[in-house]
């Protein structure tokens, strides 16, 4: 019973997040269209480059790992003159694996988001600079096409 609110919350928290994500994009596409601006989204196919985006994380965790390993093989080495500073040592071994894995996984990722925008930047450019979505401005008479449509 215990565990009930800390939960409730954490759900009630993510729902508020995506409500609030919905709606503002809501409101801002009608303000466009008040103000006579008008978004065509045009649906580009976009490659997605899935290998770029988890191999780089993938590896920091390795390298990650390989380092905690290497990390315990020289605490053993250097203080196995001092048998209890070598155990007050090793209790805090699995806390630096840890972190040493989550701080090369970040390194990854982003590591792999500017491989990523690099590639999609050599894209664009030999598309000639075609972009996903225009803005166009509406006159008067295709604005009150849209609001029959909105109502």
């Amino acid at each position: 019973m215990e565990a009930v609110l800390p939960t409730l919350i954490f759900f009630g928290t993510i729902v508020a997040i995506v409500y609030l994500v919905v709606t503002t994009r809501h409101k801002e596409k009608m303000t466009m269209l008040d103000k006579g601006v008008f978004i065509k989204q045009v649906k580009k196919p976009r490659q997605t480059l899935w290998f770029i985006r988890i191999g780089p994380p993938l590896v920091g965790v390795g390298i990650g790992l390989f380092l905690t390993f290497i990390t315990n093989i020289g605490f053993e080495l250097y203080y196995s003159y001092n048998q209890e500073l070598y155990l007050r040592l090793l209790n805090y071994q699995p806390l630096l694996g840890f972190a040493l894995c989550l701080i090369f996984f970040g390194l990854g990722f982003i590591i792999g988001y500017y491989m990523e925008r690099s590639i999609l930047k050599k894209q664009v450019n030999d598309s000639n600079g075609k972009f996903e979505d225009e803005l166009i401005i509406l006159n008067k008479e295709e604005k009150n096409e849209i609001d029959i449509f909105k109502s």
